[in-house]
């Protein structure tokens, strides 16, 4: 996940940047996991995903993010477990 931390999904041939807020990690890391997942057979893991939430988190909330912006930390975290978890007709389902 390092280099689309830097690159954005440009490396993949994708079009869009680094994300800079939590909202756009939330959305460019669904479409790093469909893109991934559309390369290779089998499962993708991305297990520093909690991390970097977190990071993006801090950056845009502040330290006690879970106290002061517990709507929009839930709502983010909800959208990429929604988002991935929907089935893909180009994935295969």
């Amino acid at each position: 996940m390092y280099p689309f931390l830097l690159d954005g999904m440009t490396k993949l041939g994708g079009e869009s940047k680094a994300p800079r807020h939590l909202s756009s990690f939330c959305g460019s890391f669904v479409n790093l996991v469909f893109a991934l997942s559309a390369q290779f057979a089998g499962a993708v893991a991305t297990v520093e995903f909690l991390t970097y939430f977190d990071r993006f988190a801090r950056r845009d909330f502040g330290d006690n993010y879970l106290v002061t912006h517990t709507d929009e930390i839930n709502a983010s975290f909800q959208q990429v477990v929604y988002s991935i978890n929907q089935p893909a007709a180009a994935r295969g389902y």
